[in-house]
């Protein structure tokens, strides 16, 4: 499927592989849902080539794996995992707890 237009250069479809139907969705109705869906991503003004959801996970996956640099080039690649002793053990810190954060 491709939903977008290539702004320059060639456009990359996407291609979907359905593990489980829980919903019984036919062939067209997953297309043209999958197709409304690449027109509402948040940072976009035009079509995505693929869903916002994966789309989203990625940014978020990449966003933490910045915030934890850190911890993941500089620890010592022959020592084991100390839950007691990781940065990210306690969750959010209380300053962030209650505010807006965006990707």
């Amino acid at each position: 499927m491709q939903a977008h237009i290539a702004i320059q250069g060639t456009a990359r479809p996407a291609h979907y592989t359905i593990l489980k139907d829980e919903n019984g969705f036919t062939a067209n109705t997953l297309e043209q849902a999958l197709h409304a869906m690449a027109y509402v991503f948040n940072r976009a003004t035009k079509a995505i080539s693929i869903v916002p959801g994966a789309y989203t996970a990625d940014l978020v996956a990449e966003r933490g794996r910045d915030y934890l640099y850190r911890t993941f080039n500089e620890s010592s690649k022959r020592q084991a995992f100390n839950s007691t002793t990781a940065l990210w053990n306690n969750g959010v810190h209380s300053r962030l707890k209650d505010l807006m954060f965006y990707i």
